[in-house]
């Protein structure tokens, strides 16, 4: 890795790292890498690795980055005008992936991702707001900012999606509500991203370079530092595209048994009052049948010669009996656990804010020496 010192400044800083990923133009127009920015004092822009084009579209035509905090990874959003797809950035293994196994039906700018795994983004030819869910693969009208935006889209931490228009102006737009607010103006022209801190801070990428902070409330710039200093394509044009802060975590649950070969994931809140938690889990075996089962306890890794996997659950193991159904053809499953009710959590106590349980997916599969597997365990820690 290369890191290149930026100009001080007295500018924003985020305890979290910032990816930016910047394209080629012109003759190096199939050119796209990621870099990190970084304010320990002397602001720091670090590259990290080149994406290489994948499938028809490629990723150098991205516009839009995204951090998955559960999974940690970069998600882009990539589309050459044609047609649209995601892909997962592995930076530990320097990979990237598809995420969807056909192309999107639509094309889209700019992304946004929430911890749940359900990101937004702006109707390519449209003011229409889509919603996208990474584990259902599925695309759908959310509601309409009321124009036409830019890339540059960013999710809150209470949920609401930022966007900037074409004439500069803040938005937001309320997922629950489908309503959209105009904030006020930014007098920010070509803006390659922007995204929230874990703390509510706003941030604006310049295609040529600037960091700006805004205000949510009021779309006013508070701050400027500048970014550059790293030359990404030697003697070629480039432009900056995206950014994402790569937000932690999120602190309400943990892997056990990280090891299997699967990941158990939860979707929605670890909410007692909004009561609409589910797991999900993906590349599981087609059509077999899989099971939830919890407890209030958790063990070191602990294996039998009947399934495949280890079990990280202590006794009493609760079997959720609810939860009973056949993956999907290809090879996911999401199912919800109802919170309040004893019988749907295999007769233990119904949740309430303060507890913590621990959930781990069994499923069956055609391998000679065992019949059944289990995913990686979650401990969930309830509010």
């Amino acid at each position: 890795m290369t890191a290149v010192a930026a100009p001080q400044s007295e500018g924003p800083h985020s305890e979290a790292p910032i990816y930016v990923i910047a394209r080629g133009q012109g003759f190096d127009q199939g050119l796209a890498r990621i870099s990190a920015y970084s304010d320990g004092g002397v602001p720091t822009l670090t590259y990290l690795m080149d994406l290489p084009p994948a499938g028809p579209q490629q990723v150098s035509f991205s516009d839009g980055l995204a951090w998955d905090g559960a999974l940690e990874r970069l998600i882009v959003s990539a589309t050459d005008g044609f047609a649209q797809q995601f892909f997962g950035v592995d930076l530990a293994t320097q990979t990237t992936h598809l995420l969807f196994e056909d192309d999107l039906p639509v094309q889209m700018q700019g992304f946004a991702l929430g911890s749940d795994g359900i990101g937004y983004g702006q109707h390519l030819g449209s003011t229409e707001v889509l919603e996208i869910d990474l584990e259902l693969q599925s695309v759908g009208v959310a509601g309409d900012f009321g124009a036409a935006t830019g890339s540059a889209l960013a999710l809150s931490p209470d949920g609401s999606v930022y966007a900037l228009d074409m004439d500069t102006v803040l938005r937001r737009f309320d997922p629950v509500t489908s309503q959209t607010t105009v904030i006020g103006p930014t007098y920010l022209w070509g803006t390659a991203g922007m995204d929230f801190t874990e703390d509510g801070r706003l941030f604006v990428l310049m295609t040529h370079g600037q960091l700006f902070e805004l205000d949510p409330h009021t779309g006013a710039i508070d701050q400027v530092s500048f970014v550059n200093g790293l030359e990404f394509f030697p003697g070629a044009y480039y432009a900056l595209a995206g950014m994402t802060v790569a937000v932690p975590r999120p602190s309400e649950w943990s892997t056990l048994c990280g090891s299997n070969q699967q990941a158990l994931l939860p979707v929605g809140q670890a909410s007692v009052a909004s009561n609409d938690f589910e797991l999900a889990s993906h590349g599981l075996p087609p059509n077999v049948f899989a099971m939830v089962i919890a407890s209030e306890s958790s063990q070191p890794p602990a294996t039998t010669g009947q399934f495949a996997g280890a079990v990280c659950l202590g006794p009493p193991i609760a079997r959720l009996g609810a939860t009973i159904q056949l993956t999907a053809p290809d090879g996911r499953i999401r199912l919800r656990i109802d919170l309040s009710s004893g019988p749907s959590l295999g007769g233990m106590a119904p949740v309430v804010a303060g507890d913590t349980r621990f959930f781990q997916l069994w499923y069956r599969h055609q391998q000679a020496s065992t019949t059944s597997e289990f995913t990686s365990a979650i401990e969930v820690r309830f509010q």
